[in-house]
């Protein structure tokens, strides 16, 4: 395995470490935003990396979070790949936080690191 594979894996897992099993009982919008963009930096990590080792890397110069998905997709004709439909839906709250000043239901996000890592 390549070392940027490797130490990209390694930084997703540090980051989903930190967020995967929150120890509050009832979150706020701003504990559950923290934690939506941090899983949703770790999944884009850890999608860069499977991307790079399978040398599916978007053809791009500036890759997202779902940019990933379909030149994975096409070493495999007919299957998905795994998460993406759940990895769309973070995307999208996670534009919401960033850019509109949307948060989402923190009951319904606030296990978002223990769905990354799954």
């Amino acid at each position: 395995m390549d070392q940027a594979v490797l130490e990209r894996l390694l930084l997703s897992r540090a980051l989903l470490d930190g967020i995967r099993f929150p120890s509050v009982a009832d979150p706020d919008r701003l504990f559950v935003a923290k934690q939506i963009i941090t899983a949703h930096d770790a999944a884009e990590l850890a999608l860069a990396a499977i991307a790079q080792h399978l040398n599916a890397l978007p053809a791009k110069d500036k890759c997202y979070l779902m940019d990933y998905f379909e030149p994975m997709r096409e070493l495999y004709p007919g299957e998905d790949v795994p998460g993406r439909s759940y990895f769309s839906q973070l995307n999208r709250v996670r534009v919401d936080i960033k850019h509109l000043g949307i948060f989402p239901d923190p009951k319904q996000w606030v296990r978002t690191g223990e769905r990354v890592w799954e």
